[in-house]
C-alpha cells in the first residue's frame, strides 16, 4: 500500500490459511450467484416489471448490479488464490 508517496509491502506469505480462505470466497460466491440468479429471474418476469412500484424495480436491479460485482470480485480473489 502507499502512503504519502511512500510504499510498503508486506509479507503475508503463511499468515493466511489459504485453504479456508478459498473455501470461505467459493461459499460466499455459490450464496452471490444464487442470488444473482434469483434477481435475473424477478427481473425477467415481466408480470413483476409491470406491477412492481418503479422504485422496487430500479432497487433489484441495483442489487443486481452491486450483486454482480461482488460475484467478480469474489470470483477474482478466489482465481488469485489458486
Amino acid at each position: 500500500f502507499a502512503m504519502d508517496g511512500e510504499e510498503v509491502l508486506l509479507d503475508l506469505a503463511g499468515a493466511i490459511d489459504t485453504d479456508a480462505e478459498q473455501a470461505r470466497l467459493q461459499a460466499k460466491a455459490d450464496d452471490l450467484g444464487k442470488k444473482v440468479a434469483s434477481m435475473q429471474a424477478r427481473l425477467s418476469n415481466e408480470s413483476y416489471v409491470q406491477k412492481a412500484p418503479p422504485h422496487l424495480v430500479e432497487e433489484t436491479r441495483t442489487q443486481l448490479q452491486q450483486a454482480e460485482a461482488d460475484l467478480e470480485a469474489t470470483t477474482a480473489a478466489i482465481e488469485a488464490l489458486g
